[in-house]
């Protein structure tokens, strides 16, 4: 096809082009097609059935395996041709578009990488490997099992449990169960659940709120919402919307698994139900009808001032918010003109706003649930428009461009799990299949348009073969026909077996009325830079004049600021006080807050030295005077440690441990955090985390998270140790760790 072809083709299919630049393409007025009317319009692009324009840029679609966009140069056509996909898998519509950008994700799914981290592969699965490739689908999830249990993956921090999405994987692993009703498969998956959950209850749970700690990792990089002040210690101490999610899911996918193998599930979905309303009560904001994003600021956290779009739709999805929420967070959440944003607003120093087709998966089906049609468009347009536009599937694009960021242009651009989106926005979204325990449900929901007809054909669900046909839009099927026949029941039975026709014609309803919050990209205030200038005065260093600051003590709100300094009250420091600063723009957006400031009195804090742990010295330090004030702890060595502790009074302490774990940078994704429990009178009381900080420099010391724990008045009996499988880092067989203190605050 030559440049001049290509240039007619899209000036016959494009909406009104004006373009500044004097170039043959560019500077050409595109009529608006003849023909087809828009499938979707909204501010920043129109989709028709066979191309896609923003008014700058064209996608066009000659075919379902061809590409042709602009959207690189603006001026000359970039071609791409999509070989056919080894799976059997097909759709079609009268939509050529979709049905490209279709085609082109099953054959990004054609080659998936052997090193996508454990909650990639599961949301993977969990979107549409389950149904498009199950065999492949448990390949991988196997090869994330280790020991019996699921393994992290080596991502920032030192991996687990800095991050804990991980846990995306028993989900994942009963979606396989869900479409395929193998029984070996849910034996062999149950007791990896079983265990798995129970480290994360022994290692990152939080008995004080209910939730449970730890990072998402979806993206990578492109997605880091902390404040700078955070090391991967704070990290692992957030309490994140994701990672909750996930979690209540796990709990009850566990529940369904012990069902279906005869146990007694209700144990774990009395868990899920407990996790569900901590969630609700703690992370929901109802005044703003939408998810905080996390948790933050130990050992007395606040809400973040901004939303994680990824939680909320799997939040949605999961069933973690009631339908009446979901509806809300739909309406209230600031939706960007070429998409969801992964977050918003922006931290103020952090990465480009950014829009990641999985978190746009799971709202399209959310969508879909809730029969937002207006929403399940905009969804289906944005990912639309972001592959078509850049020739590819990619894991994240900037959400002002809609480019493909130059991190992420030179890789193949087919990854897998925009693929995946792509495939789940199709199938889970507008199609609404249901897979369940008794079969697929179907729940369409197509928008009225002229794209009218949708087929799949070679769809393997169990023992059957299924060719699924719908004509006509709306959400209310007017006939279901499976081979002919009309069916009472929209269910496709789980007992079904060979190959079978399911037709559908829906009634033309008109979908509801729902608003979408459209909205800019935005940035918080400056994260405050805080210090103590004396025993009791804080100055903000970074004041802005026009800002307000919202003073927390002891995570309660205490009073707002308008000028760079406060003034600790002498009452308040008889006991262990943190104090932090949030700001507040126009009374609109609130920012990250400061990094949380103790104080307490010194004589207040009981300290442990080394040398009542074990016997000191290490020979990762060269000077020995040095090295004598460390313990050194290995997986095999000084695995165990215990130490008396005679507390003045009965009640709630705060345990840390001064540490030194250079095998790696903090930033490293090398997996080799390393983690103690500790047990408090033969009782465990959690662990003490101690990522990786600066390689080789083993004097350098950090602070562990800051556990909670319980001493009677008197003699105490604490053991720090190494305890498999609780214990076991993402590295594995590393996990080793200098102690000089181990420090005790009264609240």
């Amino acid at each position: 096809m030559t440049a001049d072809v290509v240039k007619k083709a899209l000036q016959a299919i494009a909406s009104v082009v004006v373009a500044a630049s004097a170039s043959p393409l560019a500077g050409c007025r595109f009529e608006k097609p003849a023909s087809p009317a828009a499938l979707y319009e909204c501010e920043s692009y129109t989709l028709f059935a066979d191309s896609i324009t923003d008014g700058i840029h064209v996608g066009y679609a000659p075919d379902d395996t061809t590409l042709i966009s602009t959207f690189r140069t603006a001026t000359v056509p970039d071609t791409l041709h999509i070989p056919q996909p080894s799976m059997s898998l097909r759709y079609s519509s009268d939509a050529r578009m979709i049905d490209a950008v279709h085609n082109l994700s099953l054959w990004a799914l054609d080659s998936i990488p052997g090193n996508l981290s454990t909650a990639d592969i599961s949301y993977l699965t969990d979107l549409a490997l389950c149904y498009v490739a199950s065999d492949k689908a448990k390949e991988l999830l196997r090869s994330k099992v280790r020991d019996g249990r699921v393994v992290q993956g080596r991502s920032y921090g030192g991996g687990f449990p800095v991050a804990t999405d991980a846990v995306a994987w028993i989900a994942a692993a009963w979606s396989v169960y869900e479409v395929t009703g193998d029984y070996r498969w849910l034996e062999e998956i149950y007791p990896v659940a079983r265990k798995t959950l129970e480290i994360y209850e022994t290692v990152v749970a939080d008995a004080s709120t209910g939730l449970f700690r730890g990072m998402q990792s979806v993206a990578g990089n492109a997605i880091h919402p902390y404040p700078a002040w955070m090391t991967p210690v704070d990290i692992s101490t957030i309490e994140p919307i994701t990672v909750n999610a996930l979690t209540a899911r796990a709990y009850e996918a566990a529940s369904m698994m012990a069902m279906a193998l005869g146990h007694d599930g209700t144990e774990y979905m009395a868990k899920r139900n407990r996790l569900v309303e901590a969630v609700n009560t703690t992370l929901w904001v109802p005044d703003a009808s939408m998810y905080s994003m996390y948790l933050y600021g130990e050992p007395y956290p606040i809400a973040a001032g901004a939303v994680d779009n990824l939680g909320q739709g799997l939040a949605m999805v999961y069933n973690v918010s009631t339908p009446e929420m979901s509806i809300a967070v739909q309406s209230h959440t600031p939706v960007l003109p070429l998409g969801i944003p992964a977050m918003y607003p922006q931290l103020s120093d952090s990465v480009p706003a950014v829009i990641v087709p999985v978190t746009e998966a799971y709202w399209a089906i959310a969508a879909s649930h809730s029969g937002n049609t207006a929403l399940l468009q905009r969804m289906v347009g944005s990912l639309t428009y972001l592959s078509a536009m850049n020739l590819g599937v990619f894991p994240y694009y900037d959400a002002s461009s809609g480019k493909c960021p130059s991190a992420v242009r030179n890789m193949s651009g087919r990854n897998p799990l925009g693929a995946a989106a792509n495939i789940a926005a199709i199938y889970r979204g507008m199609l609404g299949l249901r897979f369940t325990q008794g079969g697929i449900e179907i729940h369409p929901n197509i928008p009225p348009t002229v794209d009218t007809r949708r087929e799949v054909r070679n769809l393997r669900y169990r023992d059957g073969l299924l060719h699924i046909l719908i004509n006509g839009y709306g959400s209310v099927i007017s006939s279901y026909k499976m081979d002919g026949a009309e069916q009472t029941s929209h269910t496709i039975p789980s007992n079904i077996k060979g190959t079978h026709v399911i037709e559908i014609t829906l009634g033309g309803n008109t979908p509801k009325v729902c608003e979408i919050n459209e909205a800019s990209v935005a940035a918080m205030p400056a994260v405050p830079v805080v210090n103590t200038r004396n025993a009791r005065q804080i100055q903000i260093k970074n004041f802005s004049v026009g800002d307000a600051y919202e003073v927390y003590l002891n995570g309660v709100l205490d009073e707002r600021i308008f000028v760079d300094k406060y003034y600790i009250h002498s009452a308040e420091v008889t006991q262990f006080t943190s104090a932090a600063f949030v700001p507040v723009r126009g009374w609109q957006y609130a920012g990250m807050s400061s990094r949380p400031i103790y104080f307490y009195p010194r004589e207040s804090i009981m300290s442990v030295p080394a040398d009542s742990l074990a016997y000191t010295g290490t020979s990762l330090i060269s000077d020995k005077k040095l090295a004598r004030q460390f313990v050194e702890t290995t997986e095999s060595y000084r695995g165990k440690m215990s130490f008396n502790i005679v507390a003045p009074e009965a009640g709630e302490y705060l345990m840390e441990a001064v540490y030194s774990n250079a095998l790696a940078d903090g930033e490293a994704r090398s997996g080799l955090c390393a983690i103690r429990l500790v047990s408090v009178n033969d009782s465990i009381s959690g662990a003490l985390v101690m990522p990786p900080t600066v390689k080789d420099e083993w004097t350098l010391t950090s602070r562990s998270n800051m556990l909670r724990v319980k001493l009677r008045q008197g003699v105490n009996r604490v053991s720090v140790m190494y305890r498999k499988p609780y214990t076991v880092n993402s590295h594995v067989t590393l996990n080793n760790v200098l102690i000089k203190t181990v420090r005790f605050y009264k609240l």
